[in-house]
């Protein structure tokens, strides 16, 4: 007598209807809050280097009395300091991105860490890092509404989860 083949073996040969026919619903990474937060932190950035916000901080760093009383009298000291505040920022955002870059798929950006190492010694002309100032803003502007459309995504993935959830 023959024995008759298991179950698991012919679910194995049966072909599936549906396979590969739908496609599943990406799911929100973790990852792509981490770039959103990033694209915030290098938005922020490049607002605060605007020369309106950099004339406002010069007025204000001159014109304060409590900066002055509390932290110093020395005007070229307080624009050393907001400087090395712009400085540790921008450090901050080349660690997130070379974090990032580690997560692609394209090994291009596997070791942008060597690259942040001292953001001085970037060429801005490697890879066409230099923008101007009208596509700065349009790429600034494009990746708020990228932060808008996440967040729209992630709320309705967080709402069919919790109807599943209930249901």
């Amino acid at each position: 007598m023959m024995k008759e083949s298991s179950w698991l073996t012919t679910m194995l040969r049966t072909p599936h209807k549906n396979k590969g026919l739908e496609p599943e619903d990406p799911a929100i990474g973790i990852i792509s809050f981490e770039a959103t937060r990033m694209m915030c932190k290098v938005a922020n950035l490049w607002h605060s280097l605007s020369d309106r916000h950099m004339s406002l901080l010069k007025e204000e760093l001159r014109d304060s009395l409590g900066i002055r009383t509390l932290i110093s009298d020395d005007y070229s000291y307080l624009i050393d300091l907001a400087f090395e505040e712009f400085v540790e920022n921008l450090q901050g955002v080349a660690i997130s991105v070379a974090w990032l870059g580690k997560k692609c798929m394209d090994p291009v950006y596997h070791n942008l860490d060597h690259v942040f190492n001292n953001p001085f010694e970037i060429d801005v002309k490697w890879c066409g890092w230099e923008y101007r100032l009208k596509k700065m803003e349009k790429r600034v502007k494009k990746r708020r509404r990228d932060l808008r459309v996440l967040c729209v995504s992630y709320m309705k993935d967080l709402k069919n989860w919790l109807i599943k959830r209930r249901g």
